[in-house]
């Protein structure tokens, strides 16, 4: 199921094309988290994440606990029983694994933030973001519904862009348009938290 709410065509494409994030993740992996190299394949190949990034965002701080041992321990071959010690070290690696990734994901977004906010300061404007006064005629549902279709048509919203491609991911929708005005082909990945009501955009 899609975090998303609303199911739309797979577009299948490889992530092969993508070496360089694939490897960077499954570095991380073997060698911070030093998890088993088939748990590795199983989370850069079969559930395609292709960044730290990726993994940092793909529970939430309530749900990577069990998350790492259903969505994944359990899932690969030798590791089926949890309660098995080499399950349990897999599940183990992988939860501190996770704790490392969100500790770099929120040293960069703490980075990033920071020009922003002395921007906001001088000029009492928001940078990369949208504001509007208190909506008062529309319901809860019926907002989160409109951000994810916007997320998912962006030429619906004035946006210049064309030739929009999503695709459902575990955890995130995967992205990519052409930007009309520079003809530039960008990739984004979408992070929707309807808990946290937020929806994070990564290129």
């Amino acid at each position: 199921s899609s975090r998303f709410g609303l199911k739309q065509p797979i577009h299948n494409w490889q992530c092969s094309s993508h070496p360089a994030a694939m490897s960077a993740l499954a570095q991380f992996l073997l060698n911070d988290g030093r998890v088993d190299a088939q748990v590795v394949s199983y989370v850069t190949q079969t559930l395609q994440l292709d960044s730290v990034s990726d993994f940092a965002n793909f529970w939430t701080s309530a749900e990577y606990e069990k998350g790492v041992q259903a969505d994944i321990v359990q899932k690969v071959a030798g590791f089926g029983d949890t309660s098995s010690p080499a399950a349990k070290l897999q599940t183990t690696r992988l939860r501190a694994a996770w704790k490392l990734a969100q500790d770099q994901a929120s040293g960069s977004r703490t980075a990033a933030k920071a020009p922003v906010k002395e921007a906001v300061a001088a000029a009492q404007c928001v940078g990369m973001g949208w504001t509007s006064p208190d909506v008062t005629t529309a319901t809860w549902d019926g907002l989160w519904a409109a951000l994810v279709f916007k997320a998912r048509n962006p030429e619906k919203f004035k946006m210049d862009v064309s030739d929009v491609v999503v695709a459902d991911r575990p955890g995130y929708l995967a992205r990519s348009m052409t930007i009309n005005a520079t003809g530039k082909r960008v990739e984004e990945h979408i992070y929707a938290s309807e808990r946290k009501g937020e929806i994070i955009y990564r290129l």
